[in-house]
């Protein structure tokens, strides 16, 4: 005769299975519709230069795009990391947690199943690598503590390494890490766990200090100085991180834990799972703190979101997890709705957002394409940023230049392209922008200027002739190398491929 209990392990293990499978339908479906975006075709074109760094980042998304390209570039393969993430993630929250309560385990991970960043998170970006392996490292360090095995703690150290060789933000599970083994009852073996541990996890970090020494430091500069310029106090900036915080761990879940927090601290230290709290903790105080003077981006905080909803099991009660739950499907589904009707919205309906321009280039671009196409092979085809350039070498599987200065974001055409090796050749520059004949004709001979409509958007072809490599060189490149390759002397490296190719005097 079963009992209440048995029949709540049923009806959560039943609700589990339905979770996952639905929600793993509406990712694919997602990841198959939603047209590939900026930064995703970014980082395809580094899995088709197969390299050990690229400028922005550590390598790892471009190695797993690498071997996904060897069987095609549709959007739904080229996410299907992204779309497989938080499904693991889910049944490995499951996994952890059973053998305290399996009826709460099923519930805690239809929780994190149901989220709106782990139904919409299909897009492939640095993140997805950093999020699987993060959330790996950390439920193998669990195993390792629970079950006194070195054998765990290795291989904690190697998902930590690949988690670093996706983002730097793993060395903040470093911090967590640290803290939890400061903080915590210790011995001889986890002592000896932790060094193997970190000691598995260096190899990965030597690849990425090698080639940061061999190529300009271009990740390093890039995360801690480039883009961390005038930073200053902003109250805006911290109320942002509040917004996202509220958004990311949702009304009900914040309410329990302040409910909970008298007996929070107590629960948390008797608990085996508190390195999940560490996991979560230091690294949301670290935003906290970073906050008052950076724009926090919505996607920082995700590699460590998992260990949010297993730290849920300790102070939660089972009705609490219930409402929490509900309120959660309502929410995504809201998102979802939302999407739906951006989805199947016509083009024309974009037409008074900001971001109008850009969705026509994506989904017009072959229309445009039609236009330009015959000039292959007598002009080099290019554009001014790197994000229209990488949509292009998306769709049409070849590299479109980026021409001019851009920004401090997306430099690795810096890496892929020579510009000496374009002297005298033809230039074709396409640009969302009105272009003016006084910004491009120092470094043709002669050029000409296209109008382009497409969808009652206008865009514009440039056609430079006889490229003047001297000049591009002295008025762009030289600017260039000034603004983000100014290695400190303090610094050792070898010589800079800028400096290399074009000369620093």
């Amino acid at each position: 005769m079963s009992t209440a209990a048995d029949d709540r392990v049923t009806f959560n293990r039943r609700l589990f299975y339905i979770t996952l499978f639905s929600t793993l339908a509406i990712k694919i479906v997602l990841a198959a519709t939603v047209p590939i975006t900026a930064d995703e075709a970014y980082y395809i074109e580094w899995g088709q230069h197969l390299s050990y760094g690229y400028y922005d980042h550590p390598p790892l998304i471009g190695w797993i795009l690498y071997g996904l390209l060897k069987f095609g570039n549709s959007a739904l393969l080229m996410r299907s990391p992204a779309v497989a993430m938080s499904t693991i993630i889910g049944v490995g929250i499951y996994l952890l947690l059973r053998c305290y309560d399996q009826a709460r385990a099923y519930l805690v991970a239809v929780l994190y199943m149901v989220s709106p960043i782990a139904v919409l998170g299909v897009l492939i970006t640095t993140d997805a690598p950093l999020i699987i392996f993060s959330f790996l490292s950390g439920a193998l360090l669990f195993k390792a503590l629970k079950d006194n095995s070195m054998k765990f703690y290795f291989w904690s150290g190697v998902c930590l390494g690949l988690a670093f060789l996706s983002k730097y933000f793993a060395v903040l599970l470093i911090g967590a890490y640290l803290a939890y083994y400061l903080f915590s009852d210790r011995n001889r073996d986890k002592t000896r766990g932790f060094a193997l541990l970190f000691l598995a996890s260096l190899p990965f970090g030597l690849i990425n200090l090698y080639w940061n020494y061999t190529h300009c430091w271009d990740n390093i500069l890039f995360n801690i100085m480039t883009r961390n310029h005038g930073m200053q106090l902003s109250l805006d900036k911290f109320l942002m991180w509040v917004g996202i915080v509220v958004y990311l761990v949702t009304p009900p879940l914040l309410y329990y834990v302040v409910r909970h927090r008298r007996e929070l601290a107590e629960r948390v230290r008797d608990s085996e799972l508190k390195i999940f709290v560490y996991s979560a903790v230091i690294p949301f105080a670290f935003f906290t703190v970073l906050s008052t003077t950076k724009d926090i981006g919505l996607h920082w905080p995700l590699s460590f979101y998992g260990f949010v909803f297993l730290s849920m099991a300790i102070y939660l009660t089972t009705r609490e997890l219930v409402t929490a739950t509900k309120f959660m499907a309502y929410f995504t589904a809201l998102h979802l709705v939302l999407v739906t009707v951006g989805l199947v919205m016509p083009l024309k309906d974009w037409m008074f957002t900001k971001h109008y321009d850009s969705i026509v280039f994506t989904e017009r671009n072959n229309v445009l394409w039609k236009d330009i196409k015959p000039y292959a092979g007598k002009y080099v085809f290019a554009t001014d940023r790197y994000t229209t350039s990488s949509i292009m070498s998306y769709l049409h599987r070849q590299h479109i230049v980026v021409f001019g200065g851009g920004s401090y974001h997306g430099r690795q055409d810096d890496i892929l392209t020579d510009f000496h090796k374009y002297a005298g050749q033809n230039i074709l520059i396409m640009t969302k922008s009105t272009p003016s004949v006084a910004d491009y004709a120092p470094y043709f001979k002669s050029i000409r200027i296209e109008k382009l409509v497409v969808a009652n958007t206008p865009f514009y072809v440039v056609f430079g002739h006889d490229f003047n490599y001297q000049s591009y060189r002295d008025m762009v490149l030289k600017q260039i190398m000034t603004a983000y390759y100014k290695i400190p002397d303090w610094l050792p490296h070898r010589s800079c491929y800028m400096d290399e190719r074009y000369g620093r005097r």
